[in-house]
């Protein structure tokens, strides 16, 4: 009876020892789940948990994950993979993103009450980016068509924007405030990248030397902007 009752004693102090505690993963903190930013180059924030000695950072197109809760890194889907200093992360000089859904997260290393090295990651984030659009030194200039020998009114300017595929792009002529002439055409968005743009008032649309604005109207993404009005006489 005596041995019974010790080894009962030795079995309930067992079950009260304090368990060792696992390694906290890492807080994603900005851009944050479900929210839409509105820049190509966002920066991720994070809170690291107490006793992690480094982290990684991935940022993806896709929200599949591997074993671990990692995601994976499948073809085109990862578009940023590296070591974090500090609690921030920056997407790598060029990197810019285009208009859609992205899903980032951070594993931290560390280790836990036992001694021995885990890995932890904070859940897949995901956000959106915007579309966004934008004009720069949009101007008219008015020339000779060197098909027909007629002068016309040329549009020039660079349109950027991060949509993957093409916007339309319409050209809009006034005279006061009645709309004389209009133009759409299709032009390429993608990439963020600066695009020259080209578009032709063709001759006789509107009694020569008429006074008359125009603007450049972008559509796409479900986003639109309009340049800045362009004032000259009709050719």
């Amino acid at each position: 009876m005596k041995f019974a009752r010790i080894a009962i004693c030795i079995s309930v102090a067992a079950l009260l020892a304090p368990i060792a505690s696992a390694q906290a993963a890492p807080t994603a903190v900005t851009p944050a789940f479900g929210s839409t930013v509105r820049t190509v180059a966002p920066l991720f924030t994070f809170a690291p948990a107490a006793g992690e000695s480094y982290d990684l950072f991935r940022l993806s197109r896709s929200p599949k994950v591997d074993a671990q809760g990692w995601l994976l890194r499948g073809n085109d889907t990862v578009i940023a993979d590296g070591d974090v200093t500090g609690t921030s992360y920056r997407l790598p000089t060029g990197t810019r993103l285009d208009h859609g859904v992205y899903y980032w997260q951070v594993m931290g290393f560390g280790t836990d009450a036992a001694g021995q090295q885990v890995q932890v990651q904070s859940p897949a984030t995901k956000f959106g980016v915007a579309a966004l659009l934008n004009f720069a030194g949009v101007r008219v200039k008015l020339e000779t068509n060197p098909a027909s020998g007629r002068p016309e009114a040329a549009f020039y300017g660079k349109v950027r924007g991060n949509l993957t595929g093409s916007c339309k792009i319409t050209l809009v002529v006034k005279r006061g405030t009645k709309v004389v002439y209009r133009q759409p055409r299709q032009q390429d968005c993608n990439g963020y990248t600066y695009v020259n743009t080209f578009l032709n008032w063709p001759n006789g649309t509107i009694k020569r030397g008429t006074p008359v604005t125009a603007t450049l109207v972008l559509a796409g993404g479900g986003s639109s902007i309009t340049s800045n009005v362009l004032a000259f006489k009709a050719p």
